[in-house]
């Protein structure tokens, strides 16, 4: 059973409530409002669906299923988290170092998951991604992006993160093929 820490679910909370308009609201399942309108506390755990039903309303309002939209939204929040909170995370210089340290920093925020890195070598990697339900895109480019905009944050050039399988085409796990790129 996945569960998904608070501080992840604040994210996409805050998004909702900043919507003026009320269309995000309206769009959440009506199970998940009461969710949305109260206290999410970052260090609670929380049932998966609820992060999945959040993230899937502003992935079908805002982004209009658009998978390059939810992974540069990936990008923005590692950055927000990653410069502030998770700074720890980072080891400048070390673009494969800093995936090693994200394989103990995934589970902290999502539990049931499986985030393996293994170094190919030089500046490369391979990285597993497992535990989510198979068929869910939208959090494999969210993690993408998470993936891409930490490598510049600790020096690489040019980081490249490419699909290698795709669990929703029937591969399991989801798989990146990480090429840091060096570090400056």
């Amino acid at each position: 059973m996945v569960r998904v820490k608070g501080s992840m679910l604040v994210l996409l909370v805050k998004a909702i409530r900043a919507d003026r308009s009320g269309r995000l609201l309206a769009a959440v399942p009506a199970e998940h409002r009461e969710a949305v309108g109260g206290m999410i506390l970052p260090i609670r755990w929380y049932p998966f669906e609820l992060y999945q039903a959040l993230q899937d309303t502003l992935v079908r309002v805002l982004a209009a299923g658009d998978m390059e939209i939810v992974r540069q939204w990936g990008r923005v929040t590692a950055e927000d988290a990653m410069t502030t909170t998770y700074s720890a995370v980072l080891r400048q210089g070390d673009p494969i170092g800093t995936l090693a340290n994200y394989e103990s920093f995934f589970r902290r925020f999502f539990e049931g998951t499986e985030f393996v890195v293994q170094p190919l070598g030089g500046d490369r990697a391979l990285v597993r991604v497992a535990g989510f339900p198979p068929d869910w895109q939208p959090i494999y480019h969210v993690i993408r992006g998470w993936l891409e905009k930490t490598l510049e944050l600790v020096g690489a050039r040019g980081p490249q993160v490419d699909f290698r399988a795709r669990s929703w085409e029937g591969h399991a796990p989801t798989e990146y093929l990480v090429a840091a790129g060096g570090a400056r």
